[in-house]
């Protein structure tokens, strides 16, 4: 037998047993579920030891009984995240960064030895299909819309104080100490309603009625000028 013979024959001999030479065979192969039920993949062609049973697979077989478990399991397969990391960000420490991944995470997914979970599949697929969403996520657009909240936020107070200054104002020319007619107590009752509308409207333009602080706010701020009266 020649060197390049015995070179050959050495490359497939089974290297779990080291007792036989795989053979490549084509059939149908079968897939354990997680639930416990089994998947059939048609015509799988890989390679098999007779001795010991050993499986070997190539990468299109391996890519064949991802998309087989993935559709079983509504899940991503390997060709799924390989199209969707082409699609958003080839660079896979980068993708996976960007989502707060750890930087080997996508590899170990995209590479099959890491299963990734149907909720977050779900996630990746919601990003694949809108790629303006993965911007925002990669650029963290959260840090700037709080920040633009607080500042929209901060600016109200002078507009409030001014508002409720304007109504104490207004409340105590009409408790002159002078006794109400009855067409002055129905005045009296429409201002303040009034009074209500007009702290309603800037609160709902400054989204005070939303956040705590600024309620508690508007209440100091009553109290000083209740007793200011």
């Amino acid at each position: 037998m020649s060197d390049e013979s015995k070179n050959n024959s050495s490359k497939d001999i089974c290297p779990t047993c080291r007792n036989a030479i795989i053979r490549r065979v084509t059939r149908d192969y079968k897939v354990k579920l997680p639930d416990g039920q089994t998947s059939t993949v048609a015509n799988l062609s890989f390679e098999e030891c007779p001795e010991c049973k050993d499986e070997f697979f190539s990468s299109e077989a391996m890519d064949r009984i991802s998309d087989k478990v993935s559709a079983e399991l509504d899940s991503l397969s390997l060709s799924d995240l390989k199209r969707i990391r082409e699609k958003l960000q080839p660079n896979m420490t980068l993708l996976a960064e960007s989502l707060g991944l750890g930087s080997k995470t996508w590899m170990r997914w995209e590479n099959g030895e890491q299963n990734i979970s149907r909720s977050m599949g779900y996630f990746i697929r919601t990003l694949s299909q809108f790629p303006e969403v993965y911007e925002w996520v990669a650029d963290r657009g959260w840090r700037q819309d709080d920040a633009e909240e607080q500042a929209t936020t901060q600016q109200p107070y002078s507009a409030i104080d001014e508002t409720l200054s304007k109504v104490m104002q207004d409340y105590l020319s009409l408790k002159s100490g002078e006794t109400l007619s009855e067409d002055e107590k129905e005045e009296s009752g429409k201002f303040v309603n009034e009074m209500f509308n007009r702290i309603s409207s800037v609160s709902k333009k400054s989204r005070v009625h939303s956040r705590r602080g600024d309620i508690q706010h508007v209440d100091a701020r009553f109290r000083d000028l209740a007793e200011v009266s």
